[in-house]
């Protein structure tokens, strides 16, 4: 009985723990919001490009108490990125830093091919 007990700690926190980095993320995050309780998180991993930077979704209560819906992010030290909050070159940038830069390359060539498909009525 008592082995069992750290076990069954152990496979709660894999159900219901985040990482440190994670942890320290969304305290970081939700500290700087008008409503720091109303914080709602999803998706969020380190990123594989980049072990320092901490990406996700964030949904929150704005000035009158509504929910915006979710944004993504990226997070690093003391430096939070949402993808409304910036211009494309800069957003761009956090994605090579997460996800490196071949990925973005194949994700800005589909979306030059979908721009074109669209601009010849396909």
């Amino acid at each position: 009985m008592i082995r069992l007990v750290p076990a069954a700690l152990a496979a709660l926190c894999l159900v219901g723990c985040d990482s440190a980095p994670i942890a320290k993320a969304k305290s970081r995050i939700s500290e700087r919001l008008k409503d720091p309780s109303s914080a709602k998180f999803k998706d969020v991993s380190v990123c594989s490009n980049d072990d320092t930077v901490i990406r996700g979704d964030l949904n929150a209560k704005n000035a009158y108490g509504a929910y915006t819906g979710f944004k993504p992010f990226f997070h690093s030290g003391y430096i939070t990125v949402f993808s409304d909050d910036v211009e494309y070159e800069l957003w761009r940038e956090w994605n090579i830093k997460c996800f490196g830069p071949e990925i973005v390359t194949k994700t800005d060539e589909m979306i030059e091919r979908a721009k074109a498909e669209a601009a010849a009525g396909n």
